[in-house]
């Protein structure tokens, strides 16, 4: 990897930070789909999102966790920076969570987050218990794997995006 601090990617925010409604976005329609209402009272404390243009092994785009305090809304994009990943394992099969941030021309504030352990334990724990139980109304069972650092996130990233064939 050449420079990895310099790879900065935009995020197409796909359901607002604190929200119980997931969308999802449909490639053929191109517009946002309510997929679920959670019927758990657990919301979500960041935004979630994807990188477009991307194809994970589950055959959809990357997964991206918002680390931010703002709240954004679905069908926006916002340029961010790789921090780490989270590894989990749903009913697609495996589905990582790329844990970014905005970069430091969005907003100055996260200018000291470089790396997933820039995030402090108790945020990092909130992330994953979400993850562990956001799918339990569903009865689908989540299970989480290990944090990964920064450069092993933009390794997930570069391996899975889309050539483009024009």
């Amino acid at each position: 990897m050449n420079d990895s601090n310099a790879i900065e990617v935009d995020v197409y925010i796909s359901v607002s930070k604190n929200s119980t409604v997931k969308y999802e976005y449909d490639n053929k329609l191109m517009a946002l789909i309510c997929d679920n209402i959670f019927s758990t009272p657990l919301n979500n404390n960041y935004n979630l999102g994807f990188i477009p243009n991307t194809l994970g092994i589950n055959e959809k785009p990357l997964d991206v966790v918002l680390y931010m305090d703002t709240k954004l809304i679905p069908g926006c994009y916002i340029r961010c920076k790789f921090l780490g990943l989270l590894e989990t394992i749903d009913e697609t099969g495996y589905n990582p969570k790329l844990i970014m941030c905005p970069c430091k021309k969005v907003s100055n504030k996260y200018v000291k987050y470089n790396d997933i352990n820039d995030i402090r334990e108790e945020k990092l724990e909130k992330i994953k218990y979400y993850f562990e139980h956001y799918k339990d109304s569903e009865n689908t069972l989540v299970q989480i794997g290990r944090w990964l650092n920064k450069n092993e996130a933009i390794d997930t990233y570069m391996a899975s995006q889309i050539q483009d064939m024009d």
